[in-house]
C-alpha cells in the first residue's frame, strides 16, 4: 500500500512523492535485475541530481500557486468579524438549553451587556452594565465577536 501512494503521480505537485525524495519512481521488487542493468548503462549521479532539484522547484511552483489560490478564494468568501469598541453595548447569543422548556418563541439572544475589553483576535471581555444586572451572578466572561451583535450605540450630541 506505501509503495502505491509513494509512487502515484499527484496532480498538486505535478510528480510522485517517492520522485521528490529521492530523485526516482522505485520500482518493485521485480524490476531488480532491470534497475540493476539500467544503472550499469547510464550514469545518473549528475542527471539525477539535476532531475531531482527540478522537480522539486516544480512542486514548490505548483504548492505555491495553490496556496495562493485557496487564500485568495478563502479572503473573497469569508465574511470579516465585527469590531467593538469598549464601552459598546452588545447582546450575546444565547446556547444554553433549558431542559422542558420550549425555545420556539425564546429570543435567541440576550442581554444588553458590555465590551470591558479588547483582548485581540476578535476576543472580548463581556460584562454587565454596571448598575443593572440582569441576574443575581455577575456576568464576567471572555466571547469571540461571532457570539455577538451589537445592542444599541450612543450617538454625542452634536454642539
Amino acid at each position: 500500500m506505501q509503495y502505491v501512494i509513494n509512487n502515484t503521480y499527484h496532480s498538486v505537485i505535478k510528480s510522485s512523492p517517492a520522485k521528490l525524495l529521492l530523485g526516482f519512481d522505485q520500482r518493485s521488487h521485480t524490476d531488480h535485475s532491470l534497475t540493476r542493468f539500467t544503472k550499469a548503462l547510464v550514469s545518473v549521479d549528475e542527471d539525477l541530481e539535476k532531475e531531482r532539484e527540478t522537480n522539486r522547484d516544480n512542486a514548490l511552483q505548483a504548492t505555491n500557486l495553490i496556496r495562493t489560490y485557496n487564500k485568495k478564494y478563502k479572503d473573497a468568501h469569508s465574511i470579516r468579524p465585527t469590531m467593538y469598541k469598549v464601552g459598546d453595548y452588545v447582546l450575546i447569543r444565547d446556547t444554553s438549553p433549558k431542559i422542558g422548556t420550549s425555545s420556539k418563541l425564546k429570543p435567541s439572544y440576550k442581554g444588553p451587556y458590555r465590551i470591558e475589553k479588547n483582548l485581540g483576535n476578535n476576543r472580548y471581555v463581556v460584562k454587565d452594565i454596571p448598575g443593572f444586572n440582569i441576574k443575581q451572578k455577575p456576568l464576567d466572561t471572555i466571547l469571540s465577536s461571532d457570539r455577538i451583535k451589537p445592542w444599541i450605540s450612543i450617538v454625542a450630541k452634536a454642539d
